[in-house]
């Protein structure tokens, strides 16, 4: 019951890895890499490391006692990373990396009809502006080298959105969905185009 409550937080909170492993329940959503998202996640994953010391290791199966280190560890790590490296305040290409694989996630494999994954690309695309916002907001110094290999990365996710994301729903008929498509891929790059020129230029 843990480690499913535990998988159920992980995927709710990060969406893009949920689709890769093959859960789509929150395909529409990208991450909320907000300073107060990242507190709050913080908070949860310390509540789940009590929960787990709670869990007398003595009265596990073998495989479950190793299981048991191994989901520790996971929090450990996932709550140093937040805490003490802090990429997400130190490295640009931490947001561009989300949003690419979050929508290529939708646009490459089709694990459902063209037409659900062009609306679930549609509603990550609404999304954009509040991730590179959140960039905005909590990046406020970074050595040069996050700056240069963010700035790459922001690029090529921006011709992402505007070459390849056309071409990959190209045979939807849905007129809808396409002028949709369009609307919010515009919304997206240009929010990515004023990010892009904020990491060159301030």
């Amino acid at each position: 019951h843990f480690v499913d409550d535990y998988l159920a937080y992980l995927y709710e909170v990060h969406p893009t890895q949920a689709s890769l492993d093959g859960v789509h329940l929150h395909d529409d959503l990208l991450e909320d890499l907000s300073r107060s998202a990242i507190e709050a996640d913080a908070r949860a994953l310390s509540g789940f490391g009590r929960r787990l010391n709670q869990i007398d290791p003595s009265g596990l199966s073998p495989v479950e006692q190793v299981d048991h280190r191994i989901v520790g560890a996971s929090i450990e790590s996932r709550m140093y990373e937040l805490e003490v490296i802090r990429s997400w305040d130190r490295n640009p290409q931490v947001y561009s990396e989300v949003i690419g694989t979050s929508l290529a996630g939708q646009a490459l494999f089709a694990y459902a009809p063209e037409a659900e994954r062009a609306r679930r690309v549609v509603s990550k695309l609404r999304q954009v502006p509040r991730l590179v916002q959140a960039a905005r907001d909590n990046i406020k110094e970074c050595p040069g080298i996050y700056v240069k290999v963010g700035l790459e990365t922001w690029r090529g996710v921006l011709r992402f959105i505007e070459s390849d994301l056309p071409r990959a729903f190209a045979s939807l008929d849905d007129l809808h969905i396409l002028g949709d498509l369009a609307d919010t891929s515009t919304e997206a790059a240009g929010a990515i185009k004023g990010y892009i020129d904020y990491l060159e230029n301030d």
